[in-house]
């Protein structure tokens, strides 16, 4: 599998008429650094308070509007109301965006789009307005068309922690296994340890999973309620595919979640143990991947295994 990057992505047009749902994510994969001074503004964010000319409007139209903001080298899609808005943050009209307008999914737009100061910056060309996104601590503010918005991230709820996965006391803890299932070192064999012989016996009927697939199983002897087998690839510089895989086991174990109904989950620092992966891709690429993946889950938690990981992911999750 070719390690995908935001020039190997083709670009992303809105479908005739707009989307119905969210479709799925268009860099999914990339881990292209963003630009120094660039804003963090990747994720799923909701509009919570919208203010015009000085004056916080409690029934605008505008509130509870939900965007997914996809962030990856000079590279943004923004998707919300129906459309797909793909761009390169150049400064050029040729990478702007070439698609539709939010309000009748019709009418064709050119935008030209920058990083300037920590802010996004679109402007739409023949049009004498600009449209600008920026951070305010967790909070993402949008100024469009008169208004000033305030955003608030949606999804799951992300925290860290350093100790024992086997331990927590959540819904579902995330296995970080092999492909055969049936145990191993590290956090597998911990894992198998504290269940006990009956999730290596139900194991044994799962034929294996494949790297960057995941599989679900009873916990057994552990607090938790259920066991997600995910394999993560070994690290072999990066040009592998890698970084596809592994976003791959986020996203596959948040599907098996959804599909048990759990609403509370705990990562392990996939592939960063004997597997390889740097911890600072790997970091954020979980991050990345579980904040640009629709779930029901409410509660993610990483769970780490050393001082290391755990100052590296909790800089994430700040961000």
């Amino acid at each position: 599998m070719a390690q995908p990057t935001i020039d190997s992505i083709p670009v992303a047009y809105t479908p005739p008429g707009g989307y119905d749902a969210f479709p799925t994510p268009v860099l999914a994969g990339c881990v292209e650094p963003i630009p120094d001074g660039a804003p963090a503004i990747g994720g799923w964010w909701q509009t919570v308070d919208v203010v015009v000319d000085g004056t916080s409007v409690p029934d605008h139209p505008g509130l509870n509007h939900v965007q997914r903001i996809e962030q990856a080298g000079d590279r943004v899609v923004v998707t919300g109301g129906g459309i797909i808005h793909d761009m390169r943050c150049d400064g050029t009209e040729a990478n702007g965006v070439h698609d539709v307008a939010e309000f009748d999914k019709s009418t064709p737009i050119h935008v030209i789009a920058t990083y300037e100061d920590g802010v996004h910056v679109l402007r739409p060309i023949g049009m004498d307005i600009e449209v600008k996104r920026w951070r305010d601590g967790e909070h993402m503010m949008w100024q469009y068309l008169g208004y000033t918005a305030r955003l608030r991230r949606i999804g799951p709820r992300l925290e860290v922690a350093l100790g024992d996965i086997t331990a927590e006391r959540v819904d579902a803890i995330v296995n970080a296994a092999n492909e055969t299932l049936l145990g191993g070192g590290g956090v597998d064999g911990a894992i198998h340890r504290a269940a006990g012989p009956e999730l290596l016996a139900h194991c044994r009927t799962l034929g294996g999973c494949p790297t960057g697939q995941a599989k679900i199983t009873p916990g057994f002897g552990l607090p938790a309620r259920w066991v997600i087998h995910t394999v993560g690839p070994v690290w072999h510089g990066g040009a592998h595919g890698e970084a596809a895989l592994l976003a791959s086991c986020y996203r596959e174990s948040l599907a098996r979640a959804d599909e048990v109904g759990a609403t509370s989950i705990a990562f392990p620092a996939i592939s960063t143990g004997v597997y390889g992966y740097p911890v600072a891709l790997a970091t954020q690429i979980a991050i990345g991947t579980i904040r640009n993946t629709t779930t029901k889950v409410e509660l993610v938690r990483f769970v780490c295994f050393n001082d290391e990981a755990f100052s590296a992911y909790e800089a994430a999750v700040a961000d």
